[in-house]
């Protein structure tokens, strides 16, 4: 465990990780995510839930009990804080949420700026403070994974370890929000790093484990939302759970095709977008106030299938609206709670009308509310074994799993194909002029180290050179090497043979009789096209072939800081001949 110490042995981990997938230390280190991200979720949901506990009535999700002149200040003070502190933080700290942790692992391997995260805890916290229709895992997400890539930056790992542990902190914050280890994982692999590796699953079990360990010592062992014993009553109900599913993925895809309706006007001033999605609230909880808030309460409610139909219709209208309203206007704050509700309501609503108008006994609203959940999440994020494993988790009834596949294919299906809408973050991500879509090469490229390909025996050598030192290195090297300029950081790549070439011509051309001491300059040998640019050695692949398509040199240089001596490099050619053998896989 020598490794562990702060000097030699974290310069040992980077070693390690570099060179290899080093599972066991990235395991260990997803253990330290999960204990990070488990802190950072009790301290968010304390600083929610201890205000909301004094100022509601009986517990911290009660907004229904409010008066209604409460219902309409909670938000416009909300809105109003938030609109002034959107003004007061630089825009590049606004970007925040799920979109923004998908953001910067396709656009800077994961390396997540400290002041978002800030931006992220206060926003999202008044946000549902303040009785918005929203929820706190997708700014948990984001506080998960910001925390883990502070934590691979701090060690200075390698960008593709730095994209493991932010999965690790996604898996976490989902893990401690829903007490569902298995969800967080299978979401972080599904919805964030959008891939399924051997290496990276285990650590992000690791720490999707640690953290539910640690938020089940402070909040108990029970899962957010208290689900009732469910299960199929009969197989002649399964034309009607693929009527449901299709049914629901059609209120997806509302829901999606709303939200990117409102994203159209993000380019409108801070205190119109924020003052509209508070005002939408306000009249909306006038009638709805269980749209307020996380509504973990009302998805209790629903599961229970004691709640009339009026009131699911209501609150599922109202919800949807104000929802998508809020998202999609930039309310910095989640929408993955918001889908329980949704689906939770109108699975609910479904399961009602079968007990109505069905010739026989059906499963009841709390059956198809629970199925409806999943159903939901699924179509929206276009997460379907993520919202799956949640609901096993969820429920604890292995029972559910058939109907609930059932039932998400038909929804996905409906909102993806059937209406064409992309998931959710894919389409934020649109909106900002982003693209969240990766190539399997680049995918491939992203996740292997630059060191790890680089060329790391080398003879560095000076601009100015001894000739008989010239010509020992030579002998030996095939390519070098040159440093330019000490100060500045240039270097040049050079083939030994051509430096022999002409060497051999310089003597030859001045009838030099030399005895070995005499300066040779590499200068006049070494054009612009040799050049090569100095990358971090953190960097990967990916980011090596995006500085050969900014610039045309000859290679890059990788060094721990600009002012470090270099440890490896790596050519054009080599580079464009390992994307060919990608290619041919």
């Amino acid at each position: 465990m020598a490794w562990i110490n702060p000097s030699s042995g974290i310069r040992k981990l980077r070693q390690q990780i570099h060179q290899s997938e080093a599972v066991p230390q990235l395991t260990l280190l997803g253990m330290l995510v999960g204990l990070a991200t488990a802190a950072l979720m009790i301290a968010f949901r304390t600083v929610i839930e201890w205000p909301l506990q004094i100022l509601l009535p009986d517990h911290h999700e009660n907004f229904e009990a409010l008066p209604i002149y409460l219902r309409a200040l909670f938000p416009i003070f909300g809105i109003g804080l938030l609109i002034i502190l959107w003004n007061l933080i630089p825009p590049h700290a606004r970007r925040v949420g799920v979109a923004h942790v998908i953001e910067k692992l396709n656009q800077s391997s994961g390396r997540m700026p400290g002041l978002n995260i800030v931006s992220q805890f206060i926003a999202g916290s008044l946000a549902i403070l303040s009785g918005l229709s929203v929820g706190r895992e997708g700014p948990a997400i984001h506080l998960g994974a910001g925390i883990s890539s502070l934590m691979g930056q701090y060690i200075k790992l390698p960008n593709h370890s730095i994209q493991t542990l932010v999965g690790c902190g996604a898996a976490a914050a989902i893990a401690a929000s829903f007490n569902t280890p298995i969800a967080g994982v299978i979401f972080a692999m599904e919805v964030i790093l959008m891939e399924y590796t051997l290496a990276g699953f285990v650590p992000i079990i690791a720490a999707a484990t640690t953290a539910t360990v640690v938020t089940q010592l402070v909040y108990g062992t029970s899962p957010a939302f208290t689900v009732p014993e469910v299960s199929l009553g009969s197989l002649a109900e399964l034309p009607f759970l693929i009527l449901c599913g299709l049914i629901i993925g059609c209120f997806a895809a509302l829901f999606n095709r709303l939200i990117r309706s409102f994203l159209a006007y993000q380019h409108l001033p801070i205190w119109k977008r924020f003052g509209f999605a508070g005002l939408v609230t306000v009249l909306l909880a006038m009638i709805a106030p269980e749209i307020m808030g996380t509504g973990y309460d009302t998805v209790t409610s629903a599961l229970s299938g004691t709640t009339v139909l009026q009131v699911l219709i209501i609150v599922f209208c109202a919800k949807i609206i104000a929802t998508a309203c809020s998202i999609g206007l930039g309310i910095p704050a989640g929408l993955i709670g918001p889908t329980f509700i949704l689906g939770a309501t109108l699975g609910g609503i479904l399961g009602t009308l079968s007990e109505m108008y069905m010739p026989w006994e059906t499963s009841g609203p709390a059956f198809y509310a629970t199925i409806g959940m999943g159903a939901m999440m699924s179509a929206v994020l276009a997460a379907p074994l993520a919202a799956l494993m949640a609901v096993l988790e969820l429920t604890s009834n292995s029972n559910i799993l058939f109907p609930a596949m059932l039932t998400l294919v038909a929804a996905n299906l409906t909102s993806q194909h059937l209406f064409k809408q992309p998931a959710i973050f894919s389409a934020i991500l649109t909106a900002q002029g982003l693209n969240a879509r990766s190539t399997p090469v680049a995918k491939a490229m992203r996740g292997m180290s630059a060191l790890r390909m680089a060329i790391t025996e080398f003879d560095l050598l000076p601009l100015q050179i001894e000739l008989n030192q010239l010509q020992e290195h030579l002998k030996h090297s095939k390519q070098v090497v040159v440093r330019c300029n000490e100060t500045e950081n240039l270097y040049r790549l050079a083939d030994s043979d051509y430096l022999r070439h002409c060497l051999s011509e310089e003597l030859s051309r001045n009838k030099i009789e030399h005895k070995g001491r005499e300066i040779i300059d590499l200068e006049p040998w070494l054009g612009a096209q040799f050049d090569m640019e100095v990358l971090p050695s953190h960097v990967t692949l990916e980011e090596c072939l995006r500085a050969f398509q900014k610039h045309d040199h000859a290679g890059v240089v990788l060094a721990l800081s600009p002012n470090s001596p270099p440890e490896g490099y790596i050519s054009r050619q080599q580079l464009m001949s390992y994307i060919a053998s990608l290619g041919e896989h």
